[in-house]
């Protein structure tokens, strides 16, 4: 809770982007010297106050914001008239951002409708070192000619990009909210297959069934996906298990967590040698029985602090270009018979159920795949979403 004047707000997570280190032979950083950083978000719930979550998480060096503003996005990195704010960090503009701190903003008033398009503004002073970032964005960002345009309607785009960068979540203060519900997971959450700037990642149109029931949407729904993560071992950001707490337990308000986890865990020790991860990764075995006991272990995690899971069973994956699936998928069966049967969870959104191939259950349908035969595209994502039971969020 945060007090506004007289009035105590009570915070809920409505948007994320979870911190990763940038990856060596990946795509590089956006190239920023006095310039500024416009990144556009899709918040879920919406309210009558918002607040910012920056990291400098996996950092090599400080971080300093010379100004930040926020507004009501408009068209091609334009944002709203009379909609810009100033965001403030205790009583200043500016902040510095130490090798691995994290802040939050002062709450910032502002008219914000459920799932509203906001832009946030960074001015970035000298140059900065970015060694960590949210790699698969999906939404374009705008780097301005040099100077502090925070403020502009419009600026002279210089470049863009596709990552995120240092905001790592968004909290609406919303009286009628009634909780988070935070989806954790690999890239099948982060919305990898699905179309740049346009939404339609499962957890986006999770909140689009929400939002339509009788009463409006009630919940932030919250994307702590990252593509490439596993659950056991690090390889791209933090495992699963080790940032579970600074991704979902960490979420103003979160009350239900979604888990779908596994599949690169089963999958990366079949990569090929000359697969860009493969130097990196951990490759040894990983068996179905390991996936089960990370699984249990992220329930035990979430049941202390009350909150409900729901186990997700593990998408089909034959085929992918990053491993053999056929090796892996007697252990992906066996996970997804424990995730129906074993009682562990509080539901189970039977994800594989929805995407599979009739004909091949170890494939997926080809009109739900993104055409990598890992991930969904827009209609598998859609599928996904409309196959999950929404009185589970009373």
């Amino acid at each position: 809770m945060t007090k506004d004047g007289d009035k105590t707000l009570q915070w809920c997570g409505s948007w994320a982007a979870s911190s990763q280190p940038v990856m060596p032979g990946a795509v590089d950083p956006p190239d920023i010297q006095e310039q500024t950083v416009r990144q556009v978000m899709l918040v879920s719930l919406g309210g009558t106050h918002l607040r910012l979550r920056l990291a400098n998480a996996h950092s090599n060096a400080p971080l300093i914001i010379g100004a930040a503003r926020v507004a009501l996005a408009g068209p091609d990195g334009a944002i709203l008239p009379k909609t810009d704010r100033e965001i403030r960090f205790g009583d200043t503009n500016a902040l510095t951002l130490r090798q691995g701190d994290s802040a939050v903003s002062e709450p910032v008033a502002i008219d914000l409708p459920d799932r509203s398009h906001v832009a946030v503004s960074l001015f970035l002073p000298g140059k900065p070192s970015l060694s960590a970032w949210h790699s698969t964005g999906l939404q374009t960002a705008y780097i301005s000619e040099t100077g502090d345009h925070t403020g502009a309607e419009t600026f002279e785009v210089a470049s863009t990009f596709q990552q995120r960068l240092i905001i790592g979540g968004i909290d609406v203060a919303n009286e009628n909210a009634e909780g988070a519900i935070v989806c954790f997971g690999d890239s099948v959450t982060d919305g990898a297959g699905s179309t740049p700037d346009a939404d339609k990642r499962w957890p986006d149109q999770l909140a689009v069934r929400l939002a339509a029931r009788e009463g409006g949407l009630r919940y932030g729904v919250v994307n702590t996906g990252i593509s490439g993560s596993r659950l056991l071992r690090d390889v791209i950001g933090q495992r699963g298990l080790k940032r579970f707490e600074r991704d979902v337990l960490s979420v103003p308000g979160v009350k239900y967590v979604t888990l779908l986890y596994g599949n690169n865990d089963l999958g990366f020790p079949h990569m090929p040698d000359d697969s860009p991860l493969a130097a990196t990764a951990d490759r040894s075995p990983v068996k179905a029985a390991d996936i089960i006991d990370g699984q249990q272990q992220i329930v035990a995690m979430a049941r202390e602090k009350n909150l409900k899971v729901f186990g997700a069973t593990l998408p089909p994956f034959l085929g992918a270009p990053f491993f053999d699936g056929t090796k892996a998928e007697p252990e992906r069966q066996a996970v997804n018979e424990w995730i129906r049967d074993g009682g562990a969870f509080d539901a189970v959104i039977d994800f594989d159920a929805v995407l599979r191939d009739p004909a091949d259950h170890a494939r997926m349908r080809a009109e739900y795949d993104s055409g990598d035969h890992l991930h969904p595209g827009d209609a598998g994502y859609k599928a996904m979403a409309d196959a999950i039971d929404l009185t589970l969020f009373p």
